[in-house]
This record gives C-alpha cells, structure tokens and sequence, in this order.
C-alpha cells in the first residue's frame, strides 16, 4: 500500500490524475485516453502500470476503493 504522500505524488501528474479521474467512472479504456488528451498509448499504458502497481487500480483497471478507504485512514 503506498502512503498519503507518495498518493499525493501520483496524483499531482496531470496523466495519472486524468487516469483516476476515469477510473473512478469504471474501467480505464486506453485508447479513449490516448486520444481525448493527446498522448501515446504507450505513455497511457506505461501510467496505468504504475497506478496498478501502486495498488490504486484492480486488474479490471478499475479504480480500487478499498484502496483509496485504507490510505484516508492511515
């Protein structure tokens, strides 16, 4: 699980915040990412890695909830 401040750092990257923001409505679709904010798929796909990693996204790359309740609690 990461911290409040490492969460922070995630989220003050544009990207990644575009990415949650998405998320938070159900599954990331990189391709519609990729094109809504103009950056390579790749760049896209790399991001989602990261936020998966960091536990903030499920494998469904959904953003997990639990997740974001356990890091306000801590």
């Amino acid at each position: 699980m990461i911290t409040p401040g490492e969460f922070l750092r995630f989220t003050l990257d544009p990207l990644r915040l575009a990415i949650l923001g998405r998320a938070s409505e159900g599954m990331v679709d990189v391709d519609a990412v990729s094109e809504a904010l103009e950056v390579d798929r790749r760049k896209v796909l790399g991001e989602v890695g990261k936020l998966r990693s960091a536990g903030l996204l499920d494998d469904q790359d959904r953003l997990d909830r639990d997740a974001l309740r356990r890091l306000a609690g801590s």
